[in-house]
């Protein structure tokens, strides 16, 4: 267990309930009830707190997780090896491979433990793939990297989008009367969705092959279902079951395109800038972002302007992510912090072996997790269009 992760957040936890409880104490001390502001900031310190106390249990059970599988690690010569000393051919890497591991594990030990004929239908408990109100990270990889995150209590919600955003703050004589800005805003009533998909019937005997379960579950379960999660929140039309995502939601930013794609980049940047929103990231179809990668100077056979201080001018400072949700010849540029993910139910995982599956030995997975997606500001999203 990392010691100074935990104390760390053990600290943060301790802050954040101290601060909940001045707000109670000033209230109580004051004989009456909180203000619509002191509600909504306590609410908001409880939430992060529950947030910081589910990221310590889980640092927690990683530790006793470890233990459990501290067999299967990484030999000597020939890589990595199982307690029968048989060679892994899939060591998988980063997050969400953590995340494909510990379940994993789960299984392989409730097997271990009971037999893999007890490992009966039902659902297993698996770490948080998708945390609520987690510390984005520094460098982004993918559209989920961008968006905060907070707690959903029910399936149904309601949350207020700005519409229009007038700034007329300005200089005041005495006595003149102060200038009103604008600031239009609308409620939205939105519901989770369900997210989920089924592997195909596997063999039982995955449960007891380490490497071969984390691979389906990291690169069939786990990576599929949050693709389709992003995918809805750039471009979800938002009927059915579909969210609404930020390319059909109404109020964005739409940047045609002008001579060639770096001139239209380098507008939708102007566009954003001169209604005083400041984005936070770029999202590129990968193909685009090849395109952009590959530019060179003379257009052939000079040297590549990807590190080129010219050509990072154009882009700006904001990070470039990379993300096959978005159609290819568009681009978006946008203030990320403008949206946000609900979580209403983490991802989890099922085993099924009832049935047909009983009679031939074998099991289905299934993921499956409950979210939202709110969009508190249009504006702060343009839709860049890169071709002609």
């Amino acid at each position: 267990m990392s010691t100074k992760m935990y104390d760390r957040l053990r600290a943060d936890h301790g802050n954040l309930l101290r601060e909940l409880k001045s707000l109670a104490d000033k209230a109580t001390a004051e004989n009456r009830e909180l203000t619509d502001d002191e509600r909504e900031q306590a609410l908001s310190l409880k939430a992060q707190a529950d947030g910081v106390k589910h990221r310590m249990e889980q640092i927690r059970a990683d530790e006793k997780l470890s233990k459990a599988l501290a067999g299967i690690g990484v030999g000597g010569e020939g890589g990595p090896r199982f307690n029968d000393g048989s060679p892994s051919e899939y060591v998988p890497t980063g997050a969400g491979s953590k995340w494909a591991r510990q379940v994993a594990g789960k299984l392989i030990a409730q097997a271990d433990r009971h037999g893999v004929k007890a490992l009966t239908s039902g659902s297993i408990e698996v770490p948080a793939v998708v945390e609520p109100i987690v510390a984005l990270p520094a460098r982004p990889l993918r559209v989920l990297d961008l968006i905060p995150r907070r707690t959903l209590t029910e399936n149904t919600y309601e949350y207020l989008r700005q519409t229009v955003r007038t700034n007329n703050a300005a200089p005041v004589a005495d006595g003149a009367v102060k200038p009103t800005s604008i600031y239009t805003v609308v409620s939205v009533e939105d519901r989770a969705r369900v997210f989920a998909h089924l592997s195909e019937p596997i063999p039982e005997r995955y449960f007891a092959d380490h490497a071969e379960l984390v691979q389906l579950i990291d690169t069939e379960m786990r990576e599929d279902a949050l693709l389709a999660l992003e995918a809805q929140m750039v471009s979800g039309d938002g009927t059915g079951e579909n969210l609404t995502g930020i390319l059909n939601v109404s109020g964005t930013l739409s940047v045609p395109f002008a001579t060639d794609a770096l001139t239209t980049i380098r507008k939708a940047r102007t566009q954003l800038e001169a209604v005083n929103e400041q984005p936070t990231a770029w999202v590129f179809n990968p193909a685009d972002l090849e395109a952009f990668d590959l530019l060179r100077e003379d257009g052939a056979t000079g040297g590549y302007l990807v590190n080129s201080s010219s050509l990072n001018n154009i882009f700006g400072p904001y990070p470039r992510v990379s993300s096959t949700t978005v159609p290819a010849g568009t681009a978006i540029l946008g203030d990320w912090t403008k949206a946000r993910l609900r979580v209403r139910e983490d991802m989890r995982l099922d085993v099924d072996r009832s049935g047909e599956n009983f009679t031939k030995n074998l099991a289905t997975l299934r993921v499956e997790g409950r979210f939202g997606f709110d969009i508190t500001r249009p504006s702060a999203f343009a839709e860049v269009d890169l071709a002609a």
